[in-house]
């Protein structure tokens, strides 16, 4: 499955005129930290997490490694891209109009 993902997102991004360098980077980093996790997987049958921000309540995090947080920054810039998209369609919907979907 997670194999099948990272093809997926693969293909798209190369293969989709449509998409934003912004989407595109998006893609790629979530598609690359989803293939960091799943070496893992593979070599060790597990995620070896490292990394511990923990200073003390309420700022304590969980146990993550670097792919976790390519993945998350990509899904960042996703949303970021998805705000972007929907501000630039409310400001450009003519009044009386229904509102365009998003582009995703």
């Amino acid at each position: 499955m997670p194999i099948g993902v990272l093809v997926a997102f693969g293909l798209f991004a190369l293969i989709s005129k449509k998409i934003t360098k912004l989407e595109f980077w998006a893609y790629a980093l979530i598609s690359t930290g989803g293939a960091g996790n799943l070496v893992d997987r593979v070599r060790f049958n597990y995620v070896v997490d490292f990394l511990y921000l923990g200073i003390k309540k309420p700022f304590e995090t969980n146990i993550f490694n670097i792919a976790d947080v390519v993945i998350m920054t990509g899904f960042g810039i996703m949303l970021l891209h998805l705000y972007k998209d929907w501000r630039n369609r409310k400001t450009n919907v003519k009044e009386g109009e229904p509102p365009l979907p998003p582009s995703l």
